[in-house]
């Protein structure tokens, strides 16, 4: 997945209350509402921001209302990340910035949940006193019920339940699903365009550099029944395209189902107009899998492929668990197979151990490759990985010139790429506003630019491409 830093993306902040269900403060917390008030942010992958978006839709139901401003919030809830180094310092920084809001008044709270809290845990309020509540990403879906019991706010109507075994994620240590439920059962869902679906949680794979299997767990594949219904309800309240998320989605399994048979069962949901994923494994992907994406009308024709590296020596160190041929392999059963397919990449740069030799080798399959595009990240030791015990051996200079370069040659590659669709007619879902500005994707996820009015907003419109940036196009309707 990658590393961003979100806050409410892909939804519409709201001021909603529910009618079904009702809120009692007690235990000393008020509210000059009279309904506590709270504000998420979020910090790190899309995986996050559909957690985030989840716990507010949870909270929401509950009858808590959301802040759109910080300050003015009962509670705080940090969703943090802790991939890189860089990302955990974000989300503690930001953290750091409530401590005199937290103290200003003794009622409010200051929660730290996801990744970095769960890597943290309670060892966190050392450095963070004025944190009130630590919830790692391990329980991520009992965020909302956990809030209301430690901060003794009594919720007319809710109880969380554990789910029996016909709805319990399936994982191969025998994990069990807690799922809370709003009162009567619905989803509160946002009205978005685009919205993110998880439908998994945690991985198998331990990567030598990658901390997720040590915070988010084992892997566990969500109940399909659960996510068509999650799916039924965003697209009942205008959502016109989903992202089914997990580390690795290539390896859903659920009761038989596969991935591939998920996004059969996906594709038939009426209202719904397109169908993205990610993250792919090399390991994974599978011939059923790029067929289903091919035959599916609603599957969208882009694959994110993360490579990591075109040494198969680093690709050893990394446990990626295959090799430089038998990605390019992939890549090509890929090409051939989905017609206007676009396949981007991700490479890490600077793992340690990696030469100047292993550098090149990688630099020079990114550029045979035929990526449309590749995301470069630097390699960021994280304590408890595999990869920590090696050291960060890559100077620090000679790691930010491995990564310019890396940079300049992934840009030109998606500067030449973009520069075929000049000319074109090309469809593209509108997703938001920006000003007079309607930003939306094609299919093969080339990010798109016109002018046009909101009405437009959740079709499916012909825009004539007039010219080309790194990262975007630029067109103009088609009428």
């Amino acid at each position: 997945m990658k590393n961003r830093q979100n806050q409410n993306k892909g939804r519409v902040p709201s001021l909603r209350i529910s009618s079904r269900a009702s809120l009692k403060l007690i235990g000393g917390m008020t509210s000059r509402h009279n309904v506590l008030t709270f504000y998420v942010k979020t910090f790190g992958c899309q995986m996050n921001v559909a957690d985030s978006s989840a716990i507010t839709n949870e909270l929401v139901s509950y009858g808590l209302i959301e802040s759109a401003i910080s300050e003015d919030a009962d509670i705080i809830i940090i969703n943090t990340c802790t991939v890189r180094d860089h990302a955990e310092k974000l989300a503690l920084t930001e953290a750091g910035k409530f401590k005199a809001w937290r103290k200003a008044k003794k009622e409010r709270r200051l929660v730290l949940i996801g990744c970095a809290a769960e890597r943290l845990g309670e060892g966190v309020k050392k450095s963070f006193p004025f944190i009130d509540l630590v919830i790692g990403s391990k329980k991520i879906e009992e965020v909302p019920a956990i809030i209301a019991g430690t901060f003794k706010l009594q919720i007319a109507d809710f109880k969380l339940t554990k789910e029996n075994d016909d709805s319990c994620g399936q994982t191969n240590n025998n994990a069990t699903s807690y799922q809370p439920s709003a009162p009567g059962g619905e989803k509160v869902s946002p009205a978005e365009v685009s919205a993110y679906v998880n439908i998994m949680r945690g991985c198998n794979n331990f990567c030598s550099y990658c901390i997720v299997p040590y915070v988010r767990g084992a892997e566990v594949s969500i109940p399909a029944a659960g996510i068509i219904a999650e799916i039924e309800t965003l697209v009942g309240n205008g959502t016109k395209e989903v992202t089914l998320l997990g580390q690795n989605v290539n390896s859903y399994h659920y009761q038989g189902l596969d991935f591939a048979g998920l996004l059969e069962k996906v594709n038939g949901i009426d209202g719904l107009l397109r169908i993205r994923y990610m993250t792919n494994h090399p390991k994974d992907i599978n011939e059923r899998i790029i067929g289903a994406i091919a035959r599916l009308p609603k599957a969208c024709n882009h694959i994110h492929l993360p490579m990591q590296s075109g040494s198969d020596r680093v690709l050893r160190l990394m446990n990626r668990q295959y090799t430089t041929a038998q990605y390019m392999d992939i890549v090509r059963k890929i090409k051939a197979t989905i017609p206007g397919v676009s396949v981007t990449s991700d490479v890490l740069i600077g793992f340690p151990e990696e030469t100047e030799r292993d550098f090149q080798e990688t630099y020079d399959l990114v550029e045979k490759a035929g990526f449309d595009f590749c995301y470069v990240f630097r390699f960021s030791a994280r304590k408890g990985t595999a990869a920590y015990a090696l050291g960060d051996r890559v100077g620090k200079e000679e790691k930010k010139a491995r990564h310019i370069k890396m940079l300049s040659l992934t840009n030109r590659i998606a500067s030449e790429s973009n520069k075929r669709f000049i000319g074109r007619t090309v469809e593209v879902l509108a997703e938001r506003m920006e000003g007079p500005r309607m930003l939306g994707k094609t299919s093969d996820n080339g990010a798109v630019v016109f002018l046009c009015n909101e009405s437009l907003l959740g079709k499916i419109v012909k825009v004539r491409i007039l010219e080309t940036k790194v990262h975007s196009l630029i067109g103009e309707i088609v009428l």
